[in-house]
């Protein structure tokens, strides 16, 4: 009985060994390229949040409806949704909604980092919308005597968390472009395989 080729003895360890290291190049490129958008887009969100801080503070102290309707044009021109809360979880003003119809947001985990004094931020899986959304929020003082911990929440367009940027494509592409000279025969004039690169 005629013996295996070299080629075929070595080609299927070559193959598993090299898509191996292309599903573990994938995978941390993708979790390291998604880490990194998730952290500049909650500081993008904190810098929207901190811009707005004065006026929210001082329209809160001044008219609840002039607040609200500054909510409203500030959430369209910064494609943002803004909610304000107050110490209890009540929602003072929402650039979305009637604040008289939505629910406490105590319970809210970046909300409630917030009610402590605390920048919070949450990634979530939103019932309302039906897809992963991140929420930031930041702690404010209203002109008030004493001075309670409020919060102050802003949220991306609603695709903006699932159109990040997407690495497994470009990654089984570079890595099968690097891989591939390693693991593939090379070809003798005659058509034959001449000899095995490794």
């Amino acid at each position: 009985m005629q013996k295996p080729r070299l080629l075929w003895q070595i080609f299927p360890a070559s193959l598993l060994i090299t898509l191996g290291a292309m599903l573990a190049v994938t995978w941390y490129s993708s979790a390291t390229i998604r880490s990194f958008y998730l952290q500049q887009m909650r500081s993008d969100i904190e810098a929207r949040a901190l811009l707005l801080e004065e006026k929210i503070i001082q329209l809160a102290a001044e008219d609840q409806k002039r607040l609200q309707d500054f909510c409203r044009r500030a959430g369209r021109r910064a494609a943002t949704r803004i909610t304000v809360v107050t110490a209890d979880g009540t929602v003072l003003a929402d650039s979305n909604e009637n604040p008289a119809h939505m629910d406490n947001h105590a319970g809210r985990p970046e909300l409630r980092e917030a009610l402590a004094g605390r920048t919070g931020s949450s990634l979530r899986f939103s019932k309302t919308l039906g897809q992963t959304m991140l929420y930031v929020a930041i702690p404010i003082q209203f002109l008030e005597s004493p001075p309670e911990p409020c919060g102050f929440r802003c949220r991306p367009p609603r695709s903006t968390v699932s159109s990040h940027p997407s690495t497994p494509v470009f990654s089984w592409a570079a890595c099968w472009w690097w891989c591939w000279p390693a693991c593939s025969p090379s070809i003798s004039p005659g058509g034959s395989a001449a000899r095995w690169r490794i």
